[in-house]
């Protein structure tokens, strides 16, 4: 065993010399190295790679929009990965809908009006993206892992977007409200603008790669049920039974016209009523 002194006098696996009195790289001998002193510019080093890193990626990714639309100009925020949903209000089976939209998603600034932009970008499909201009009538509900958004044109589908981390949700979440608020104190006439409207579809092709959304924890305010795929079905929503849009199902239909046939007064007086017609038919 050698002690620190006998290790520069002896000498180890052939070396032999004096032990430094301080840190070759500390300028002079009246301030010596501190601990970790050393380290600093290659952790520094690091750091400005990995900062240098990001700010080429979103380079990127802002020259990839810029080939779809060239008046954008900064992205203001953006998510890994979305599930797209269209909420359909008319037909046999009314409720949330894939729209067959999946990807990254992102909040952009535009150099023109409408101002702000939010862009899902499609990995099935490059010409099916969802493309909505921020406006200030947008009405917008967030719970656990969704957004929910309506537009101003009434005719439109409801938009849900399905976040698979929480914490991007939440920070897109910011980034929406802020370009809202933003619109909604200084107005200006916001140009219609003709997008393609996504079409529902049963979700990703075959060959992709396609991650299931679970149902959210309660209801949006938009709309009072939400996503449901095959099944995903809400706390406390039987099985097999068919959403509504102001929250009436087909069992509460039934629960209700079982209890009315339960009731004494009321079966008197449809009785009363069929007698009366009768006699008078």
């Amino acid at each position: 065993h050698f002690s620190s002194a006998q290790f520069w006098q002896q000498g180890a696996g052939g070396f032999k010399g004096r032990r430094p009195s301080r840190c070759p790289r500390a300028s002079s001998s009246s301030s010596p190295c501190v601990v970790g002193a050393c380290r600093r510019p290659l952790l520094e080093r690091v750091s400005m790679a990995t900062v240098n890193n990001e700010q080429a990626v979103l380079k990127q990714i802002l020259a990839t929009l810029q080939q779809s639309d060239q008046t954008i100009i900064r992205i203001l925020d953006q998510s890994k990965f979305v599930v797209a949903y269209l909420l359909q209000q008319d037909g046999n089976s009314p409720g949330w809908k894939k729209a067959g939209i999946e990807g990254p998603v992102y909040i952009v600034e535009r150099s023109v009006k409408p101002r702000f932009k939010l862009v899902v970008k499609n990995q099935f499909q490059a010409s099916n993206d969802l493309e909505d201009f921020l406006h200030p009538e947008w009405e917008l509900d967030c719970q656990k892992h969704y957004i929910f958004y309506k537009i101003e044109d009434p005719a439109k589908n409801i938009r849900g977007l399905w976040f698979h981390e929480e914490e991007e949700r939440v920070r897109m979440e910011a980034a929406l409200q802020k370009a809202l608020e933003e619109l909604k104190q200084r107005p200006t006439p916001q140009p219609t603008v003709t997008q393609p409207t996504p079409q529902p579809g049963p979700g990703a092709p075959a060959g992709g790669v396609e991650r299931h959304a679970p149902p959210p924890a309660q209801a949006p305010v938009i709309n009072p049920q939400a996503p449901t795929q095959q099944p995903p079905q809400l706390p406390g929503q039987p099985q097999g039974t068919a959403p509504s849009v102001d929250g009436i199902t087909m069992d509460t239909l039934r629960k209700a016209l079982r209890s009315l046939a339960e009731d004494e007064a009321f079966l008197s007086a449809i009785m009363a009523k069929m007698i009366e017609t009768q006699r008078s038919g």
